[in-house]
């Protein structure tokens, strides 16, 4: 607010009229861009996969999905580093989705009920529960406890954590295993041909004997060799560009140092008195910190713990203003 009452008091009209010709200029350039802002007004896309675009609202549904696993395996929200990693899941589970998942019905591609039970209590149990139901004293796979477990989750109500978690666990099953099937039949299609495989053999085994002269110029004496001004100048014009060099120049300069002087800090101090007493009074005070900073920054959040050191937690009160204060070399209210 006290910038645009700067604008309309010292600047006059042609401020407001250049503003307006600035905004319509801005407005006509975005339109005829062919990328404009204006008219693609209401588009999320966030991204696209397989030709397919990503709305924001399905990579946030995903991203949602990946947090939900998380509290389920941790019992707690994940963090904002954490969160990177999620939204990484999220967008590749989407990748899986759109890209490869299409692939599996055209190869017929599918896990069945028998498989499923295969997974979880069978012989070919899957590698995660193998991992989650280890004897940490002999370090082997532990069917009894598996067993006991799986009792347990038949007996707890549908809307608990463990079963819940464990739908989840179940839900990723055949997914993992359609993905596992999928890429074992890409490496069965994979084919090396005799001459590529012997190829590649001759590539990494075989060797060859070089034997070779070498005499360095220092064992030569100088004076048995005579060099003309002729054959100077001629290796000079065969050699030309080698001896080209950019222009340079030799730059003399001082410096002054740009400090200020007591009667700069004395203004600088009458001026915050004055600037105090605005913000003291002033019924929008953030609009007044954020317009009036220099070199800080007006948004900053602090705890009692993270306080600057010269506002002491027990001295704070609603409406009281501190200040100037020199901090450092800088005033500060």
């Amino acid at each position: 607010m006290a910038l645009i009452g700067t604008l309309r008091n010292k600047a006059g009209t042609w401020v407001v009229v250049f503003v307006f010709v600035a905004i319509a200029a801005f407005i006509v350039s975005d339109i005829f861009s062919g990328n404009s802002n204006i008219l693609n007004w209401g588009r999320n896309t966030v991204g696209e996969i397989a030709g397919k675009e990503i709305s924001y609202e399905e990579f946030q549904s995903a991203v949602r999905e990946r947090e939900a696993s998380y509290y389920l395996q941790t019992g707690r929200e994940p963090s904002d580093r954490e969160m990177t990693g999620l939204r990484q899941q999220a967008w590749d589970l989407l990748i899986a989705r759109h890209a490869i998942e299409p692939q599996y019905e055209k190869l017929a591609i599918d896990v069945t009920d028998d498989e499923l039970v295969d997974m979880i209590n069978g012989t070919n149990i899957d590698p995660t529960i193998q991992q989650s139901f280890t004897n940490p004293e002999t370090g082997e796979f532990d069917r009894a406890r598996l067993g006991e477990y799986l009792n347990y989750i038949k007996t707890v109500p549908p809307n608990s954590p463990d079963r819940i978690r464990w739908e989840y666990f179940q839900k990723d099953l055949a997914p993992g295993r359609k993905r596992v099937k999928y890429d074992n039949l890409l490496l069965e299609t994979t084919y090396v041909t005799k001459a590529e495989a012997e190829h590649y053999y001759h590539t990494q085994t075989d060797v060859a004997e070089v034997k070779y002269l070498f005499i360095p110029n220092f064992v030569i004496s100088d004076s048995a060799v005579k060099v003309s001004d002729n054959d100077l100048r001629d290796y000079y014009n065969k050699n030309i560009e080698k001896y080209k060099t950019e222009a340079s120049r030799d730059v003399k300069y001082i410096s002054v140092p740009v400090t200020p002087s007591p009667e700069d800090s004395a203004a600088v101090h009458e001026e915050l008195q004055r600037a105090r007493e605005e913000f003291r009074t002033s019924t929008e005070d953030s609009v007044y910190a954020v317009t009036h900073s220099d070199g800080q920054n007006p948004y900053a959040k602090y705890t009692m713990a993270s306080l600057p050191p010269f506002l002491g937690a027990d001295s704070l009160t609603e409406g009281k203003v501190f200040g100037p204060i020199l901090d450092g070399e800088t005033y500060k209210v």
